[in-house]
């Protein structure tokens, strides 16, 4: 298991794992305080990663956080972002003209 996102930003998920059959698990991991259903913010990095590997990459979403709390309900999704969840382009990118 290496924690990727501390020394690669770019890799587009946050943990590199396997599962109990040996196939790789490439991790996001997001987490909010509101409950299940709150949206969260995910990069167009992350979207991206998701679709080109969508039989390895893996969404593991924590809601209702609570730091004193040593279990949280989380769920975990695996494939392409954008077939699992409505995305709202809610940032854009600009270079002067």
């Amino acid at each position: 298991i290496r924690h990727v996102a501390l020394f690669d930003s770019s890799a587009g998920y946050d943990i590199l794992s396997f599962s109990p059959d040996g196939n790789v698990k490439k991790i996001e991991v997001k987490t909010t305080k509101g409950g299940r259903t709150t949206p969260f913010y995910i990069s167009i990095n992350e979207i991206t990663t998701s679709a080109d590997d969508s039989q390895n990459f893996w969404l593991y979403r924590l809601f209702e956080f609570d730091e004193t709390n040593e279990r949280n309900p989380y769920f975990a999704l695996n494939g392409s972002v954008e077939d699992l969840f409505h995305l709202k382009a809610v940032t854009f990118k600009a270079r002067a003209k």
